[in-house]
């Protein structure tokens, strides 16, 4: 089995399985987690697949580009403060970072896979991940 051969296998992986961690596509590939690392890598590199800022135990999860929303069964690894924001920012959609507890604010700035933050009148607003819309009902 070739390189590409492997490199395939790792993309028709995530596809089907949705993000995984790099042990189970090491194991679905038959090849060492070292190298699964390496291909994982590079793929990372060349923009075909993503890897989470959220661990896993002590690994991020690989997943291809579209399946955002598969991540959010994962929000259960997030530690207490950051799954409460995860949470405070899933219900209300978009947070005024200065609304909230000291906490939360800390939390939302770790929570890199389900947030972004952008302003607005010189306010930092963080935005739920799966949100479509591009600015809060009441800034329309």
């Amino acid at each position: 089995m070739g390189e590409s051969d492997t490199k395939q296998i790792i993309v028709d992986f995530l596809k089907t399985n949705g993000p995984s961690l790099p042990v189970q596509i090491a194991r679905k590939a038959n090849i060492d987690s070292l190298f699964a690392g390496a291909y994982l890598s590079e793929l990372y590199t060349n923009k075909i697949i993503k890897i989470t800022n959220m661990k896993v135990g002590n690994s991020p999860l690989y997943y291809i580009p579209g399946h955002e929303e598969l991540l959010e069964p994962f929000s259960q690894y997030l530690n207490h403060k950051e799954k409460e924001a995860f949470n405070l920012l899933k219900e209300n959609r978009f947070l005024e970072d200065s609304e909230q507890h000291p906490a939360i604010r800390v939390a939302l700035r770790e929570l890199k896979d389900f947030a972004s933050a952008f302003k607005i009148d010189n306010k930092i607003i963080w935005k739920y991940y799966l949100e479509e819309s591009e600015v809060p009902p009441n800034q329309k």
